[in-house]
């Protein structure tokens, strides 16, 4: 019988491709041992018909056994196929992805078609995307009055939640929101004469946190008030570094601070039995301090 011209053929990655109807006098030659693939024709026979995709730029290639002018097509944007155009003849097909920007798993079907014969079809599957999460600015400046507003813009492909550290700024959304979104800050008034800073952070699963430095301008000096009665309080220490404690304070009780030439540079509403004065320069101020029974006014020395 002699040597057959197949000994060297690959069994399993080679294609034996015989006329519609002849497989089965084919698979009687005693040649045909020599393919483990044995496709009966219809003019288009691929050499696979799926592939898998990381989430990054990739590339595949299929093998077209055709005795026709054939066309391939892509079914999805980001996936491209070459040649795009028609071809004859048995030729590489190659697709390539673009990067998946989704946390989600993506497909496409690439479709080869030819007159007369039957389409053949390849499903690709690309992996999801990692998680991205990006703000517009880290930093943000809002104005002085009460209800002043500011924003950012929020780029993501994924759920995320953002947050301020400091009750005098609230934010919006503050749910959790999918994808891209302006993110609009909304301050309270600022009651002292030196800007004031908060932190806005804003997180996702599988994303690097993101901060925002959102600073209020100084509000308007005012002037002191007069006492409204006489009550019997002490404040300590004094000279004092950061906490000034107010004795028998027996309910919420309302301070403002003064300079010795009577500009208010702070204020609080006050439920604790001490106030924080690390923000004010050194030197002598004059404290304000309001209950339901009364006010007083006493001296102390920051240091």
């Amino acid at each position: 019988m002699g040597t057959s011209p197949f000994f060297n053929v690959n069994h399993d990655s080679c294609f034996l491709c015989v006329p519609i109807g002849a497989k089965a006098t084919y698979l009687s030659a005693y040649w045909s041992i020599y393919f483990n693939n044995i496709l009966e024709g219809n003019g288009v026979w691929l050499s696979k018909n799926e592939s898998t995709f990381s989430s990054t730029l990739n590339r595949d290639t299929v093998f077209v056994y055709s005795d026709l002018l054939w066309t391939a097509i892509s079914n999805q944007i980001w996936l491209t196929v070459s040649p795009n155009v028609a071809t004859t003849g048995n030729a590489t097909l190659t697709f390539t992805a673009t990067a998946n920007p989704t946390i989600a798993t993506r497909t496409a079907t690439v479709t080869v078609t030819a007159t007369g014969a039957t389409s053949q079809t390849i499903t690709v599957t690309q992996s999801a995307g990692d998680a991205t999460l990006s703000v517009s600015s880290s930093t943000s400046n809002i104005a002085k009055g009460a209800g002043s507003t500011a924003t950012i813009d929020i780029s993501s492909n994924t759920t995320w939640t953002a947050s301020s550290n400091q009750p005098w700024l609230t934010v919006n959304p503050n749910i959790a929101t999918t994808g891209n979104a302006t993110l609009t800050f909304t301050a309270t008034a600022n009651p002292t004469i030196a800007t004031r800073t908060t932190t806005v952070t804003v997180t996702a699963t599988g994303a690097t946190p993101q901060t925002i430095t959102v600073t209020q301008s100084a509000g308007d000096a005012t002037s002191v008030l007069t006492n409204t009665a006489n009550i019997k309080l002490t404040i300590y220490p004094n000279p004092v570094l950061d906490k000034l404690y107010i004795s028998k304070i027996e309910e919420p009780i309302n301070v403002k601070i003064y300079t010795d030439n009577g500009i208010m540079v702070g204020q609080f509403n006050c439920k604790t039995d001490y106030i924080d004065v690390s923000f004010l320069k050194r030197g002598l101020y004059l404290i304000n301090i309001s209950t339901l029974k009364g006010a007083c006014n006493l001296k102390f020395i920051k240091k």
